[in-house]
């Protein structure tokens, strides 16, 4: 019998973005508060002035707030720049925060079980004002 608590080291968090032959990029990692900074500065790499940017998500294994509010930077710096900034694969979870959080719109998400049916009829219907 081990009388010594078991050491698991942590490991750090990793993310990286990477661009293929075709001139798409992936997103790969966890994408995390921690690796954040790294990625918003490696956003200048992918967005440039008028060009058109497909950003695959899949590769993410580990999100969070921290990962909308790097998309949201990069949507923000492509709008400057004037490039067209597209996502595509999104994580199931990652979808979801965004709607959630109701960015999915401004981030154009695929659509989610989160995401209200506009042709639904309400939930709660309001009495009218009584006269």
């Amino acid at each position: 019998m081990d009388c010594w608590p078991s050491y698991k080291p942590k490991i750090p968090d990793m993310a990286r973005l990477i661009e293929d032959a075709t001139g798409a990029w992936r997103l790969e990692g966890a994408v995390t508060l921690a690796t954040v900074p790294a990625l918003a500065r490696a956003t200048a790499r992918a967005v440039r002035p008028g060009a058109t940017v497909t950003v695959d998500l899949s590769g993410i294994d580990r999100t969070g707030s921290a990962a909308l509010a790097l998309l949201l930077d990069w949507r923000a710096r492509a709008m400057k720049e004037q490039c067209q900034l597209h996502f595509i694969h999104w994580p199931a979870a990652l979808s979801r925060l965004a709607a959630l959080s109701n960015v999915d719109e401004l981030l154009a998400t695929p659509p989610t079980a989160c995401r209200p049916d506009p042709t639904a009829a309400p939930a709660v219907r309001r009495a009218p004002p009584a006269e």
